[in-house]
């Protein structure tokens, strides 16, 4: 699903850009033009507030995924000791940046 909006009682309205669901996983895609590690740090409060407003996603575990055109190492770095996966272009349309052996990290609801 591309943009999933929840609209809150108080009348705000969150919006999360992609979700992918399993049998057993929720991927919750963020994507931005350019990946900063501010990014990787307010994803963790959107993991947070996906949790608050989808609970009927909570018996799944939860990867993150951010998604930019470029992102620098550094970011990359940054972003999977916080345990995101990163796809970024690159020879490909598309690809995967973690490092091969990278496991991302599966939040529990």
């Amino acid at each position: 699903m591309i943009r999933r909006k929840r609209h809150l009682p108080d009348g705000r309205v969150r919006e999360f850009d992609a979700l992918a669901i399993t049998a057993e996983t929720v991927c919750l895609n963020s994507t931005k033009a350019t990946l900063r590690s501010a990014d990787v740090d307010n994803f963790t409060s959107e993991i947070s507030a996906f949790r608050e407003l989808f609970p009927e996603y909570d018996v799944l575990s939860l990867i993150g995924i951010l998604a930019s055109l470029a992102v620098e190492d550094s970011v990359l770095r940054y972003a999977e000791r916080h345990g995101f996966l990163v796809i970024a272009v690159g020879d490909q349309p598309m690809e995967i940046k973690n490092r091969p052996e990278f496991e991302p990290r599966r939040w529990q609801g």
